[in-house]
């Protein structure tokens, strides 16, 4: 899956196509040099215009979603593992080092995916079904920062619940909000 990656502006214009890149789920580096984007099993890195395109990480599933740090040092994305089917979020260095599973272990029945960081760094949000792939997918939390005299927990902490799904999650600018697509599951009889 994927395509031809472009550019849109904001506030309006014509669209610019980056290079002769192809992937999906980009996402710029916070200084706006880099676009980082998923193609396949394959996290590649490029500048701004698409040009110099790299292969920053490689894993057996596809990869999607990527999103920034704060402070652009990490990316991560969520791969989906082959054999089970299910997603988990990964993490790699901006320089293509360190790649590893952020939460091994945990929900490895259902699953986590699609996360950003707050703008401040200090939470990560995801993603993924409280207790089982059947249901439907609420929002978490791990802390990412602590301070000198307190040390941190990276233990998820469920943000929303009950029947409606939430996917998506984008921390507002200001770090006080926190947006997500929410959607209820309907069935209808019909004669």
């Amino acid at each position: 899956m994927g395509g031809p990656l472009w550019a849109l502006p904001i506030l309006g214009g014509s669209p610019r196509r980056l290079a002769d890149i192809e992937g999906q789920g980009g996402a710029w580096s916070p200084d706006g040099k880099k676009l980082v984007y998923a193609k396949g099993i394959d996290l590649s890195l490029a500048d701004t215009d698409g040009s110099n395109s790299r292969k920053l990480a490689s894993l057996p599933g596809r990869t999607s979603s990527p999103a920034w740090s704060p402070d652009g040092r990490e990316i991560r994305f969520t791969a989906l593992d082959p054999k089970t089917r299910t997603r988990f979020l990964w993490q790699v260095s901006a320089g293509g080092t360190n790649l590893h599973q952020i939460l091994p272990g945990w929900h490895a029945q259902s699953g986590e995916c699609c996360g950003s960081w707050t703008p401040d760094g200090k939470y990560f949000v995801f993603q993924a079904p409280p207790h089982g792939a059947s249901e439907v997918p609420q929002l978490w939390a791990t802390r990412e920062a602590g301070s000198f005299l307190h040390k941190v927990n990276h233990a998820p902490v469920e943000l929303t619940s009950g029947a409606i799904a939430y996917i998506d999650p984008i921390p507002g600018k200001n770090g006080k909000k926190l947006y997500a697509v929410a959607g209820l599951r309907r069935g209808e009889l019909e004669r």
